[in-house]
């Protein structure tokens, strides 16, 4: 929502036997992420327990920032990068697959494994007012529309055809759309954008992957809309908390 993170606090609990190379591991791994978003681990806890629990809590500032309810009717829906990478490592994963054991499969599990959140992208479109409502895809591309829309009181049109799907993903899954539009821990960008800024947004192009994929409705449906021109409601299947 254009907001920079920069402290961290981390909160650990261990089991005993616990291995040292584990833990040394994991915290390297902690501060190579903390040193790309620019976050310094400012303090945090550790206990006993019988599983390993991991607490991460990140503060930072915000000037302008986008809210989820800003979209309006006539309004451009846009996402950044490729949809469905993550949850197809994911998948692949659980089948057995390796890390670094099969290059064509490595973009799909870097993916899952190493999301690179989109935080100068985020910065740039709320200092530059460009976005008029914003969400990260880490539940799905179909429920975190349904957030914007939610919040917004409007609904949206999906245009299939556009969806961004990487090609591992089109190799790898059989029904790739299915993953894009519910796969989720993406961390790509959904955002909206009025007419009248999209001139100023392609210009960003150069520098990030932006893809047009619908635009936002009155009233509070939301559909797809598939290459026929036909339209039917976007089954909301994503990840919903609590349920």
């Amino acid at each position: 929502m254009g907001g920079r993170p920069l402290h961290a606090v981390l909160g650990l609990a261990l089991p005993g036997d616990t291995e040292r190379r584990w833990l040394s591991e994991f915290l390297a791994g902690f501060r190579e992420a903390s040193r790309e978003a620019g976050v310094a681990l400012v303090g945090g806890d550790i206990s006993e327990a019988r599983e390993i629990l991991i607490s991460v809590t990140v503060t930072g500032e915000a000037g302008p920032f986008v809210p989820r309810s800003g979209a309006r009717p006539g309004d451009l829906v846009f996402v950044s990068g490729s949809l469905g990478d993550a949850a197809a490592g994911l998948r692949l994963l659980e089948k057995g697959a390796r890390p670094g054991k099969n290059r064509a499969a490595g973009p799909l599990i870097k993916a899952f494994l190493d999301p690179a959140p989109r935080l100068e992208l985020g910065s740039l479109l709320a200092r530059r007012t460009l976005a008029s409502a914003m969400i990260d895809v880490s539940d799905g591309l179909s429920v975190d529309l349904a957030h914007v829309c939610e919040e917004s009181g409007a609904g949206a049109e999906v245009e299939l055809g556009r969806v961004p799907m990487s090609g591992a993903l089109r190799r790898f899954v059989k029904n790739p759309l299915r993953l894009a539009l519910d796969g989720g821990e993406d961390f790509e960008l959904l955002f909206t954008v009025r007419p009248r800024n999209v001139p100023r947004l392609r210009r960003l192009g150069p520098r990030f992957k932006i893809t047009e994929i619908g635009r936002i409705t009155a009233g509070k449906r939301i559909v797809t809309v598939d290459s026929a021109g036909r339209k039917k409601p976007l089954a909301i299947r994503g990840y919903e908390h609590f349920r």
